[in-house]
């Protein structure tokens, strides 16, 4: 699966005038000659065709989904080839992209799955971004980022509550991964109280527990599984209650 990560160039088409098009089209033919990848075998996830757009309550479910993808990829690829916005008449870039929250969240949720292997920028050209740690390490700032509702925000703590126990669990484990790294450093940005109250340190708490009486959590599912439960026992302590979108 590759991933395509990109900022809508339109309010109601996202490539009008198929800049971004061109730029994944270039994107797909590098990544398979540098990877050796059979193109008829490779499946391409972009937002506009893969989440549908006129039934609202599909269109739902399958923005809901789209954590689990991106967190799943095997290439990853932001898609930021200048070009302008055509409602707005602004110029969007690499800058603009990486200002909009849920874009942020896509690059998250890849980023602490599978770390940062494969993943990828397309400019002018593509680009690895292991090349760039000041990139990732903004990127994991999901909620600096600007959200046209910032009510979407109260959405996001149990995918990425989610998402850092796996980092946190294989940590445990003796995987010292660049995502525990990078985010550990950085957490409190990350994990913002407001959102967060508690939650991250009785979720650490809750997987150590778990990792030294030798238990085991063997899917996604479980772990996910173990935050909901922690979520219903500390709903009260919470700045937001119980929100579950996963």
């Amino acid at each position: 699966i590759l991933f395509i990560s990109h900022q809508w160039l339109g309010l109601k088409f996202p490539d009008k005038n198929g800049d971004h098009y061109n730029a994944i089209c270039r994107s797909i033919i590098d990544i398979c000659n540098r990877k050796e990848v059979d193109m008829s075998k490779l499946w391409v996830w972009v937002d506009y065709t893969c989440i549908p757009q006129r039934n609202r309550t599909m269109k739902f479910a399958a923005i809901n989904s789209l954590p689990i993808y991106a967190s799943v990829s095997t290439f990853f690829v932001i898609v930021t080839p200048e070009a302008m916005h055509a409602d707005l008449q602004k110029l969007c870039n690499a800058a603009t992209y990486q200002k909009r929250g849920w874009c942020r969240l896509e690059q998250m949720c890849r980023f602490m799955k599978s770390g940062v292997d494969n993943m990828y920028i397309f400019t002018d050209h593509l680009k690895e971004l292991t090349e760039d740690r000041d990139w990732y390490s903004e990127s994991v700032r999901v909620f600096d980022g600007e959200f046209t509702d910032p009510n979407d925000k109260n959405y996001l703590v149990d995918i990425l509550i989610s998402l850092w126990c796996h980092v946190y669990r294989n940590y445990e484990n003796g995987v010292n991964s660049l995502s525990y790294q990078v985010i550990s450093a950085d957490k409190d940005a990350i994990f913002p109280k407001q959102y967060f109250g508690e939650l991250v340190e009785y979720a650490e708490e809750h997987f150590t527990t778990i990792i030294q009486d030798n238990e085991e959590m063997k899917t996604a599912a479980d772990s996910f599984n173990a935050i909901k439960s922690l979520r219903e026992e500390h709903a009260d302590e919470s700045p937001r209650g119980r929100v579950f979108m996963l």
